[in-house]
């Protein structure tokens, strides 16, 4: 993956804060919708132009 220009680095950043499915383990959501986060990740790649966004992360969760 190339790196995030830092004008996507700035509006991913705004972008995920603003989806607590992402990043809020208290969140029902982010407990029982692995796919709705997928779904997310998605909208937010287009957003900052990196389609490839999804499909590292979906990469990671592999790994781990």
């Amino acid at each position: 993956m190339t790196p995030f220009t830092d004008t996507q680095n700035d509006k991913l950043v705004e972008l995920v804060r603003t989806h607590p499915i992402l990043w809020n383990t208290a969140d029902e959501q982010f407990k029982r919708h692995s796919h709705k986060r997928d779904l997310v990740w998605k909208e937010i790649g287009q957003s900052v132009n990196r389609t490839d966004m999804l499909q590292e992360r979906c990469s990671l969760d592999a790994v781990l």
